[in-house]
C-alpha cells in the first residue's frame, strides 16, 4: 500500500473552495503513478515498458476535499480480474475518514507493440492486497433515455499525457463543466466512467447528456466512436 499526502491547493478547487472533479481524478492518478513507480524503482516513464491504460472507474464521494485541507491518499492494488488489474484508493482527512473512494479496472499496453499484456505477464511487480472495498468499477454503463448534443470539445496539447491520448483526467473536466449548476445545487456522491477509445490531438469530441431527477448521463463521441460513458448520481 502506497499512502501521498497532499494540502490541497488553491488552483484545484472551485468557486466554493472544493477540490474539482478533474483534480480528484489527477490526485488519484498521480497517487497511483507514484506507487507503481516506488515499487518497481522507476523513474523515467518515458523507459518504462508497459503504459497503464484505464478502462472504468467508479468514485464514491462523501465530501469533496476543500482549499487547504491536509489529506492522505492511500492506494494498491487489490489483484487481477481477466485482463484487468483492480486498483482501490482512498482520499481520507486528518482523522482517516474517507471522503472519496475509487475502485478502476486499468490494463497493461506494451509501449512497443501496443498490445495488451495480462497482468501474469507483467514485466514489473504489481503487488497485490486483497482488502475489502465497498465499491467495484463497472464494465458497462447502460442509457436508456434520448441522449442530447450539449458540447463540442476539441483536444489540445495541453491535455495530452504521456500516453500520447487525452488524460483521463480531463474527462472530470468535461463533466463538471457541462453539468456545474447541478453539482452546485446537490453534492456529486458517485460518477461511474467507462472509457471506451482514446481520443488524440486535434479530434472533437460531441458531448451528449440525458439527465434524469437525481443522476445525468453523459457520452462522449468522436465521430461515430463512443470515447466514453460517464454516470453522475446526485446526493438525496
Amino acid at each position: 500500500m502506497y499512502t501521498m499526502e497532499l494540502t490541497v491547493p488553491e488552483h484545484q478547487c472551485d468557486t466554493r473552495c472544493r477540490m474539482k472533479l478533474g483534480y480528484v481524478l489527477r490526485n488519484l492518478q498521480e497517487a497511483a503513478t507514484n506507487h507503481f513507480s516506488l515499487v518497481n524503482d522507476l523513474h523515467d516513464k518515458l523507459a518504462w515498458k508497459v503504459h497503464f491504460f484505464i478502462a472504468s472507474m467508479h468514485l464514491r464521494v462523501a465530501q469533496l476535499p476543500k482549499m487547504g485541507q491536509p489529506v492522505v491518499l492511500r492506494t494498491y492494488f487489490s489483484g487481477p480480474k481477466g485482463v484487468f488489474l483492480v486498483r482501490n484508493t482512498e482520499i481520507l482527512d486528518a482523522d482517516e475518514r474517507p471522503l472519496v473512494q475509487c475502485s478502476c479496472n486499468w490494463f497493461l499496453v506494451d509501449a512497443a507493440s501496443r498490445g495488451v499484456v495480462k497482468p501474469k505477464d507483467s514485466p514489473y511487480l504489481l503487488p497485490q492486497e486483497p482488502h475489502d472495498f465497498p465499491i467495484t468499477s463497472p464494465r458497462r454503463i447502460r442509457i436508456e433515455q434520448p441522449l442530447e448534443l450539449t458540447d463540442r470539445r476539441r483536444v489540445h496539447y495541453s491535455q495530452l499525457d504521456s500516453n500520447g491520448h487525452l488524460n483521463n483526467a480531463v474527462y472530470g473536466d468535461f463533466i463538471q463543466d457541462l453539468l456545474w449548476e447541478r453539482l452546485d445545487e446537490r453534492p456529486l456522491a458517485d460518477l461511474e466512467i467507462v472509457y471506451h477509445h482514446e481520443a488524440k490531438l486535434g479530434q472533437v469530441i460531441e458531448l451528449f447528456t440525458t439527465t434524469g431527477t437525481d443522476s445525468s448521463d453523459i457520452v462522449g463521441r468522436v465521430g461515430q466512436t463512443d470515447c466514453f460513458t460517464a454516470r453522475v448520481t446526485l446526493r438525496q
